[in-house]
Formats: C-alpha cells, structure tokens, sequence
C-alpha cells in the first residue's frame, strides 16, 4: 500500500532518493521529484530513457513506490490513476479479440463493446449532457454505437481519453497520464485533444505526460523533467522551466540527431541483391471492393505498383490505409474472388499465405506489441525467414548467420543474446526492421513505422530505408499521417480523402 503524507499543506506526491533496477543491468537513479494537485508535470527524454519506469513509480504502480514515494492522503492508486498509452490500448484490444467470433465467420458481425459503453462505463453516477459533449469534442460522435474494436489506432486512443477524462471520482485526486498522446493521431484529431486537454487545466486534475519528441508536449505545462541514459544509468534532470530546458545540452542532442554509418549496410545490400525486372508489376489491384458493416473503406479501386514506385499512403484515422494494406499482403479474407494481382499472379490461384507472404517485410504497431518479449535479440530476426511471431521451427545456420549479417548493419549496439525486451523501443523497432529484412523481401510494408521512435531513431529509421531502397530491388509503402520526416525515395501517393460519411475516395499523385 502506498505511504501517505500528514496532511493537506504537503504536495500530491514526493519521490525521494529512488534507486530502481531493469533487468540485468539497467538503473534508474532519481534525487527528487515533487508533484503538487493540479500541476501539468512533462517526463520528456528519448527512447530507453526510463519515461515509464518514472511515471509508473509517481504513480503508485510499481512495488518500488511504497519504498520511494509518499502520497496525499486519500489515494488510490487503482481508481485515481487513468492511463492513456499504447499498452493500455493493446491490452484493450486483447480482451476484445476473446469475443470475436467474425474472424471465424464472414457472415458474423459482432461489434464487441461499443464506444459510448466503453466511455459510459467508467463512472457510476452517469451525465449523459457531459458524455455527449465530450465525445463531440474529441470527433467520435459519428462512431458512438461502433465497437471499439473496429476503431483506427487515433480513434481509439481518443476513445481512451474519453474514458478518463468521464471517470472523474468526487473527492479524490486525479492523475491523468499521456503517454506520447499525440502518436499516431492525424492532424485534426490531434488539434481536438489539444483543445479538449486544455480545458483539463482549470479542473484541478493533475497531468503526468510523457514525450519523447519536443514538437508533440502539450500545452499548459508547469514543469519539465528531463531524462537520458547514459550507459546503463538512467538519469533526472529537474529543470522547472521549458527556458531551462532548452538551455541543456541534453535537450539540444535530443532535437540534433547524429545519423549512424550505413557502410555495412550498403555492403551487406551489395552481396545479396539482384536487378529488378524493368518496370515489373509488383501489385496491381482492379475494381475492388471492401467493406465493414454500413462503411465502404474501398469501391471499386483500381491501382497498380511497379518495381520503381515507392508509395506514400497517407490519410486520417479510420479512412482505410490498414485496410488497403491488408488487402495487399494477404491478410484480409476480403481479397478472395477480386481482382488482387501479386508480383503478375491472380491471388487465390493456387499460391499458399506463406507464399505470399515471402515477398514481403512489414514493421508495425500491430507486429510490435504482438511480438513475444521473452526472445532473445538473434531469435527475433531469425523468425523473418518464418513469418512467425516467435521461434518454432530450427533454424539453417545460413539462416542464422544471415540474422547476424542485417542486425549487424542496421542495430550494431545491441547483441546477439540480448534479450529483446530489455532493448529501448527504438531499439526494438529497428529489430523489427532486421527481421522484416533478412527474406529481402520484393515490398516492404512501413505502416506508422515511426510511431513510438524519438527524433534520433526516426532520423535514422528512415535513412536506414533509404539505403535499403537505393541498394536492393525492395520497395516500400510507406504508411503515415504526419507531416514529419519522410523517405527520400517516395515517388508516389496514395491520398484517402472524405467522400461522404461513410466512404473515402483515394487520389493517387506524384511525388
């Protein structure tokens, strides 16, 4: 159980002299830190910076808070803390898939929980004006009886923070916690939490927001914390001021990312590569249809990539950009009995999934947090030639050989043997990236690639993919709703766009 502070004049939370271990070798070492009600706190710091492992401490969620932390009198760290974050979302989205049974029956819909349930349910004493008010602020309005589990990645995170701003508990402190809110948001949804977070402000509730990127922090701050690691330690900086803050020689490495050699790479590209076929057609799709429910995500959509197109699909939350993809790399039932043409041959025509699905590579959100955390570093790239999301099959030591070749020229700092789950998130990512590379796939698919990376690691994520695609006959699609760094290799675009409620219309461009 969490200590507590005597009385009212103390502040909200004190952390004193914390000393918490990761892993075998990680430590997070704090001075001081001290949260008072209704202060907008900001843990800002890089991939692998020890973000969480504050937060969770600050919050009352790990074991080593009843050692570290005191806390104001009356809280409960189950009913006072709401979490907004990606592993909140992922573990939603578990509970859900238990239920579904139209994964196994395409006449079957089932919704699941719907997003006024999932809203509505976070409180006892319901206020139907406030529910409706705040789902019309955050833009969910219009998928109010949809199943959550049928919301785009941005929809349900705003699903998330709807949820948390209606539990609010009479009486009792409120810590609202923003991991990286921002990610994976497009432009409008992002300017409707801004303006939905900063009402937030004047209701006495107190923020914990974690960023690793300086552009995506939130308005109304009150105070910064930054954090680095520097060799296995994990470090505080208690600055005060976004003034302060910027004057840090840390701060300016974190917005002035150095890009790492790509030597190895490009000779490791060298050996294994062959010349594309002159204007080959790696995908070609015609007059296709998909739909969910009332939602038409594709009406008769014809489209065709060749070996020298690197395409760009952007679009919002919801439009249809995992859909398409889906449709593309054989995951989506839906591309039966259509017209989906693969590298010149009709999909369904006798080809099996693992022989469709050879000729591609994909780094994701989906594949990231499915992926089993108990792996070592090698084991993970090594389940690329498998198309696996775990080790089941031996290995050839070709096959092994060939993992250390591409963890080598794209992640030389972490090793062999290293347990993946100890890695940063970027780390990991750029593992994911190994992985999807050791088949050296015909189409690489980048969907939201970037998402949950610091400036550092996108910066080098994507010179990384410019390399692959200057030295291999690979082709990306490159998914994204941002207006951050892209590949320099991008030539074309595929642009979804409203056209109707319940429909997009997709525009395909040059770039």
């Amino acid at each position: 159980m969490p200590s507590m502070l005597p009385n009212s004049d103390s502040p909200m939370i004190l952390l004193t002299k914390a000393k918490v271990r990761r892993g075998q070798n990680i430590v997070l070492l704090v001075d001081e830190i001290e949260v008072n009600q209704g202060e907008h706190l900001v843990l800002l710091g890089g991939n692998g910076s020890g973000k969480n492992i504050v937060a969770d401490l600050l919050t009352g969620q790990c074991r080593e808070s009843a050692i570290y932390v005191l806390f104001d009198q009356g809280f409960v760290s189950s009913l006072d803390v709401h979490n907004i974050s990606f592993e909140e979302q992922k573990r939603l989205l578990v509970r859900e898939k238990r239920f579904d049974v139209s994964e196994y029956d395409d006449t079957a819909r089932d919704e699941g929980t719907s997003v006024r349930r999932f809203v509505s349910t976070a409180r006892v004493d319901q206020d139907d004006s406030s529910l409706y008010q705040l789902l019309e602020d955050l833009g969910l309005s219009k998928v109010i009886n949809q199943g959550i589990r049928y919301l785009s990645s941005g929809q349900l995170r705003r699903a998330q923070l709807a949820r948390a701003l209606y539990a609010v508990r009479d009486g009792a402190p409120q810590i609202l916690v923003l991991d990286n809110v921002l990610e994976s948001i497009d432009r409008e949804s992002e300017q409707k939490i801004r303006d939905t977070l900063s009402k937030v402000k004047n209701t006495g509730q107190t923020v914990i927001e974690l960023c690793r990127r300086p552009g995506q922090i939130l308005d109304g701050s009150d105070k910064f914390i930054l954090l680095r690691r520097d060799g296995f330690n994990l470090c505080c900086e208690a600055l005060g001021s976004w003034g302060e803050v910027m004057k840090s020689s840390h701060y300016k490495s974190l917005v002035n990312p150095q890009l790492w050699a790509t030597t190895n790479l490009e000779k490791l590209l060298e050996k294994s590569s062959s010349e594309p076929t002159s204007l080959e057609l790696l995908v070609e799709l015609r007059n296709v249809n998909a739909s969910y429910g009332t939602k038409n995500v594709l009406r008769n959509f014809s489209w065709s990539m060749s070996s020298e197109h690197n395409v760009l699909i952007e679009g919002p939350n919801g439009c249809g950009k995992s859909t398409l993809l889906s449709l593309i790399n054989g995951e989506n039932h839906m591309a039966y009995g259509q017209k989906v043409f693969l590298f010149g041959r009709l999909r369904g025509s006798g080809e099996t999934i693992w022989e469709t699905k050879a000729n591609f590579g994909v780094v994701s959100n989906e594949i990231h947090y499915r992926y089993l955390q108990t792996r070592s570093v090698i084991e993970v790239v090594v389940s690329g030639f498998f198309d696996s999301l775990g080790l089941f099959s031996e290995p050839s030591s070709k096959q092994i050989e060939t993992s250390k070749l591409w963890l080598r020229s794209i992640v030389p700092s972490v090793c062999f043997a290293e347990s993946y789950a100890e890695l940063s998130f970027g780390q990991q990512r750029l593992v994911l990236l190994a992985r999807a590379m050791v088949k050296l796939p015909r189409v690489l698919i980048l969907d939201e690639a970037c998402v949950g990376l610091d400036d550092e690691h996108i910066a080098n994520f994507i010179n990384i993919t410019d390399t692959i695609v200057e030295n291999s006959r690979t082709r990306i699609l490159y998914v994204s709703h941002e207006n951050g760094p892209r590949p320099k290799c991008l030539n074309k675009r595929l642009s979804f766009g409203a056209n109707g409620e319940n429909s997009f219309s997709i525009i395909e461009t040059d770039l």
